[in-house]
């Protein structure tokens, strides 16, 4: 559905409502929104809509029947895969350091959650992927390693510069190397449970972060 623009908006780019968009999907102003918000909260429950502001989308309103036919990330897994069976036990050790975690957020003033970073660090070890560089391609491409991290199909991840940076700041820590080396013998231990099981896991790399931040080298069980 096409609709007025805006009076200072007389150039519109190729990108703008109905170039491509979806058939049934509606597309209105934000002004529009604002004043008619109740009726397109009604309308969204049978078609989507979506809400632009300065020649760009901002908001997209769906019905829940919408939103449950939405391809996600969990379809394209493969079935009986040790990262997805790994993920639960991972998770609750997670969320046990929830508490150091957040401690080391703000201690260094990062710009992204430590958790997601944690387990983007434990990819690198298991996989023995050899560059920061190269994890962020992988996060990015491999449907697996970014829906372990914590990201879906369409969410963008991290720069890298940013990941990084953020790396640099977790593993200047004590207490994060010391959880990443549990977390390591927690995935470890659960290679036998997996018959698709493909960890190379780098201890080498694990002890050069253990050494640089001065903790005493305990090998994770195999």
């Amino acid at each position: 559905m096409s609709i007025t623009p805006d009076s200072n908006q007389t150039a519109l780019p190729v990108h703008r409502p109905d170039a491509g968009s979806p058939i049934g999907v509606r597309h209105v102003k934000m002004s529009e929104f604002y004043s008619k918000f109740a009726s397109y909260i009604a309308e969204a429950e049978y078609a989507p809509v979506c809400v632009w502001r300065y020649k760009s989308p901002v908001i997209w309103l769906v019905g829940h029947a919408t939103w449950a036919r939405h391809p996600k990330i969990e379809q394209f897994l493969p079935e009986g895969h040790i990262l997805g069976l790994l993920r639960d036990s991972i998770n609750a050790r997670l969320d046990e350091a929830n508490t150091l975690l957040e401690a080391a957020m703000r201690a260094n003033k990062m710009r992204v959650p430590a958790e997601p970073l944690v387990r983007a660090l434990l990819i690198r070890i298991l996989y023995s992927i050899p560059s920061d560089a190269i994890l962020h391609e992988q996060i990015n491409h491999n449907l697996l390693y970014r829906w372990f991290v914590g990201f879906d199909l369409s969410q963008p991840i991290w720069a890298r510069h940013v990941m990084e940076d953020a790396f640099a700041l977790l593993l200047s820590q004590r207490e994060i190397v010391g959880l990443l080396n549990e977390l390591i013998t927690l995935a470890a231990a659960s290679r036998q449970a997996s018959a698709t099981h493909d960890f190379h896991i780098n201890l080498a790399l694990l002890e050069a972060w253990r050494v640089r931040v001065g903790q005493q080298a305990i090998q994770p069980e195999a």
